[in-house]
């Protein structure tokens, strides 16, 4: 007996087009496994909103706040900074994100509700386009494989606004609709464009992976519209010229910015990204790397399955490194892929294709990875994997279907109830979600100092009132945690904030300090903390710390014997092992990004013997 919650099996792949209608009018009940699934990002979304107050975010998030807060009112042409002296090529997200952030009213909460409603999004498009694809069976197996993974990312992982962090769901909403490119839904095209463009721009690593994976599907579909002229089995040629247009228009829209920064900036950013590449400064990482982290994820109980494993101490480099996977669960993939064959139906062939092509294009991207391969940037490389995971409920599921016809409403309300423990699961999650806890405790507790000493200093009743530019620096890299909070914490506040032209590359050429400046502040992390402390024409403005100020002495005793450790390891007198054993020992008390003490100096203006910002980390 076939209840709302089912819809006719599909034929097999010699049967007619695979296609199953795609409104929702004919399954009311697909409705409502819909919009369940959408429950963990709406509690998310509530508990963002109701702690948004407590959100101050530093690092690549304040750097995010500054881009975003600048569309419509200045020009944004190039992504998030990235390394060395190039960003990422372009600003899409930022585009995507300022709606929402206009109207929080240019809050950062407002950039974690833009995350929530991507990802959001991500997850019902995969849910549709598999509706499409399978029914209701397959709607309830990507949602579950879907929602398993967001179960393992964690609570607040939805609303991070991070270029590394937002891309994980779309990634997975794209492999969605190349799959449907392939069984010629002619309008997952211009959709497919514009997601495969969000994620090239927002991060450069998928520029070779999102166009891989689009450019795949797009001659599939032409190899398939070629032998199909008659178009028997689907859109032919014509079909498809209004689709095939429609992603060009929204390609030359979204790349525009990067183009005009092409013709424009002298170097522009696409020119620093193809020398840093082509300069090979950093070794790239090999096949045999790439293949290890990316069958890691293929095991029997795989991370974004089971439970994130660890690092690898001391590198923050995938697990998997230097530890060969036994990839167990590809014999599973196989397995399913072979009954998916024989009796799925044709759109499950189409599936199998794209995970043929999508595993090898992981492996190469990984392999072409320049640098160390740091854990952190590997979340999309759990995409695949639980695409593989859905065709093998899918397999399940038809041979389950074909054994016991008559269990097939048991079988599906089974999936259904599954589908709402991982429901639940996630809202729980989304509850206790908070996103960057540690660097909101610092900066919320810098800035205040700040803005008072900023105030007394120069003799203002508001730090809006300033008259003058107001400089900040760090003694390293651009991407500096505190400083970049500092800077849009200030800037929210009225003041004119600017930094030096290696800055302004990234943060926009209207940051650039171009007058004296009334106040200069110097922004210390770490061991640079107590070098500031002692350096002359320096006055101290904030700090802040996870030690009081009776325990620094203690502090530094720390910090000495974990700088100790580092050059010991280097040296090779220890192991890693031993290195993170006596690390563990020294327990030095962090926050945040493993910070444990900042502070904020101040000169009256420009001074020598203020620090200058150099690529290599250090200061002049």
């Amino acid at each position: 007996m076939t209840t709302s919650l089912d819809h006719p099996p599909e034929a097999g792949p010699t049967a007619s087009p695979d296609l199953v209608p795609s409104s929702l009018e004919a399954g009311r009940a697909d409705r409502w496994i819909l919009a369940a699934a959408m429950l963990p990002f709406l509690v998310t979304a509530i508990t963002q909103v109701v702690h948004g107050q407590d959100l101050v975010p530093a690092g690549d998030l304040a750097a995010t706040e500054l881009l975003v807060g600048d569309v419509g009112n200045h020009e944004v042409l190039i992504g998030l900074w990235s390394r060395s002296d190039w960003s990422h090529p372009g600003p899409l997200w930022f585009y995507v994100c300022a709606p929402v952030y206009w109207l929080f009213g240019r809050e950062a909460v407002g950039l974690a509700v833009a995350a929530v409603l991507v990802n959001a999004a991500s997850v019902l498009g995969i849910g549709i386009l598999a509706r499409r694809r399978g029914g209701t069976p397959l709607l309830v197996a990507s949602l579950l494989g879907s929602l398993l993974l967001v179960r393992t990312l964690g609570g607040g992982f939805v609303a991070s606004y991070w270029n590394l962090h937002i891309t994980t769901l779309p990634f997975a909403l794209l492999v969605f609709l190349t799959w449907s490119i392939l069984c010629r839904d002619r309008w997952a095209i211009p959709v497919a464009a514009f997601v495969a463009s969000l994620l090239a721009q927002t991060h450069v690593g998928f520029v070779p992976v999102a166009f891989s994976l689009f450019g795949a599907a797009l001659a599939g579909l032409t190899v398939q519209v070629w032998r199909d002229r008659s178009g028997q089995d689907g859109p032919g040629g014509r079909d498809l010229v209004r689709p095939a247009l429609a992603a060009v228009a929204v390609l030359g829209v979204v790349w525009l910015p990067p183009l005009i920064d092409e013709l424009t900036a002298e170097p522009s950013n696409a020119d620093r990204i193809l020398r840093y590449f082509r300069g090979e400064e950093e070794p790239t990482q090999g096949l045999g790397v790439g293949m290890r982290v990316v069958l890691g994820q293929l095991e029997l109980a795989p991370e974004w399955l089971v439970d994130k494993r660890a690092p690898a101490p001391f590198t923050a480099q995938s697990p998997f490194h230097d530890v060969m996977p036994l990839p167990l669960g590809l014999l599973v993939v196989a397995g399913a892929g072979w009954a998916l064959w024989r009796w799925g139906p044709r759109s499950a062939r189409s599936l199998l294709a794209l995970l043929v092509v999508a595993v090898p294009v992981s492996i190469v991207a990984v392999s072409r990875t320049a640098g160390p391969v740091f854990d952190y940037r590997l979340l999309w490389t759990w995409v695949v994997p639980m695409t593989a995971f859905v065709a093998v409920l899918w397999a399940a599921w038809t041979l389950a279907t074909r054994r016991w016809p008559g269990r097939r409403d048991l079988l599906l309300r089974a999936g259904v109830a599954a589908l709402g423990v991982v429901v639940l699961v996630d809202v729980v999650a989304g509850v206790q979600g908070r996103l960057e806890p540690g660097d909101s405790e610092i900066m919320a507790s810098l800035t205040p100092q700040v803005v008072d000493g900023l105030e007394r200093s120069l003799s203002v009743d508001d730090v809006g009132d300033i008259e003058g530019q107001v400089l900040v620096q760090a003694p390293y890299s651009v991407g500096h945690w505190q400083a970049s909070g500092l800077q849009a914490e200030l800037e929210r506040r009225g003041v004119d904030v600017r930094v030096d032209a290696q800055r302004a590359v990234f943060l926009g050429r209207r940051r650039e300090i171009d007058a004296p400046p009334v106040a200069d502040l110097v922004v210390a992390p770490d061991a640079a903390f107590f070098e500031r402390l002692e350096e002359p024409g320096l006055e101290l403005l904030a700090w802040w710390s996870t030690y009081e100020e009776a325990e620094w002495d203690d502090l530094q005793d720390r910090l000495a014997a974990i700088d100790k450790l580092g050059r010991d390891l280097a040296a090779g007198e220890l192991t890693v092992e031993e290195w993170a054993d006596r690390n563990d020992a020294v327990g030095l008390e962090t926050r945040g990004d493993l910070k444990n003490a900042s502070s904020v100096c101040s000169s009256s203006a420009t001074s020598d013997r203020c620090p200058r910002t150099t690529w290599d980390g250090s200061s002049s």
